[in-house]
């Protein structure tokens, strides 16, 4: 153990007196972290949105309201014909498309099911199955308000109406922000890369001064010296 200890206080000691390897750890993982934290990112926010809205009506715009109103969409297309929404999403301007038919406010008058088509770009899957499931709950959350007020308006107001409600709350990460696990995946490759590059460059800088020899004839097994190393 003496012997180890020896040999990691020798290698810290020749590692901080080269400057330009200090340097160039530093700043290696440095870049990397600050690259891939802020390219290399997992949240779907700001999608493009196409909408087709072909009812015009109060409810299809109340519709509409709720996905403008989210970070997760931007409505920056409303298109006239459902040609003209096709064309947006093949020639890849819009990241989801949202069209409503011309029946929709009657529909949900008379009771009936309304339904809503919505067209995503699948060229990125990952995008696509997020922005699926955020938009299914905007619909479904404005599907349950109009339950809820047709139920008061059908019955009077019962006060608290029975059901069950599911609330999320998420530790350590309420934000569920990637750029928090991306930094520390990211800072945990660096140092596995330095690991196995480090101490290969550490030992033919060795052979290059004429050092090498000197630890050849050092009672210290090959093992101790690989570890001091890493």
């Amino acid at each position: 153990m003496r012997r180890l200890v020896a040999l990691i206080k020798k290698e810290f000691i020749q590692f901080f007196r080269y400057r330009p390897l200090v340097i160039l750890v530093v700043w290696t993982i440095a870049i990397e972290i600050a690259l891939c934290a802020y390219a290399i990112t997992y949240d779907v926010t700001h999608l493009s949105l196409a909408v087709l809205d072909l009812d015009g009506s109060f409810e299809s715009r109340e519709l509409i309201s709720r996905f403008a109103q989210t970070e997760y969409f931007d409505v920056t297309h409303r298109m006239r014909t459902r040609e003209e929404m096709d064309g947006l999403l093949e020639a890849g301007r819009a990241d989801l498309g949202i069209a409503i038919p011309p029946d929709f406010s009657r529909r949900l008058g008379q009771g009936l099911q309304a339904p809503v088509q919505l067209l995503l770009d699948g060229s990125n899957s990952n995008t696509a199955l997020i922005a699926l499931g955020y938009a299914q709950m905007i619909v479904q959350g404005y599907s349950r308000q109009i339950e809820t007020a047709r139920i008061r308006k059908a019955i009077g107001d019962p006060g608290h109406l029975p059901g069950i409600r599911n609330q999320r709350r998420a530790w350590y990460n309420p934000d569920l922000k990637s750029v928090h696990f991306v930094v520390i995946s990211m800072l945990v490759l660096g140092v596995m890369m330095i690991a196995t590059i480090h101490p290969a460059a550490a030992v033919a800088w060795e052979k290059e001064a004429g050092t090498v020899e000197q630890l050849l004839v050092m009672p210290f097994r090959p093992w101790e010296l690989m570890v001091a190393k890493v």
